[in-house]
């Protein structure tokens, strides 16, 4: 049952992909059509327009948003994301740690010969 709804959420992840370059895809698949008959530089043949001027309208067309549907701004302030503030914090006032590390590369690396059957192969 997961697979077919993962599939249905995969397509339709591509579909809203895909919905930018549907006007171009809609143009190149329908241009004798939208040359003939929608193509409003009909009249001008030295334009050469070949109903570049319909896919213009259509691209204005899905590129057009309209601001009355998107959320206002939502103020983060209003909303901390913890119940930690930062005010007044300094570098300074930053505690320390208490030890100091010994700063020394050691490697501790062994080689150790065997002849165990799981070992990686050797060059």
């Amino acid at each position: 049952m997961r697979k077919p709804i993962g599939i249905f959420f995969l397509a339709l992840y591509f579909l809203a992909l895909l919905r930018p370059v549907a006007p171009w895809i809609e143009y190149y698949a329908n241009k004798g059509y939208i040359q003939k008959f929608l193509c409003i530089n009909q009249n001008k043949p030295k334009m050469a327009c070949a109903g570049k001027c319909h896919l213009q309208k259509r691209i204005a067309e899905a590129n057009d948003t309209n601001d009355e549907n998107l959320p206002s701004r939502i103020n983060l302030e209003d909303y901390p994301l913890s119940l930690l503030t930062n005010e007044g914090w300094n570098i300074s006032q930053v505690p320390q740690p208490l030890c100091v590390l010994n700063g020394a590369y050691q490697n501790g690396y062994e080689f150790l010969m065997s002849n165990a059957p799981f070992h990686p192969p050797q060059v």
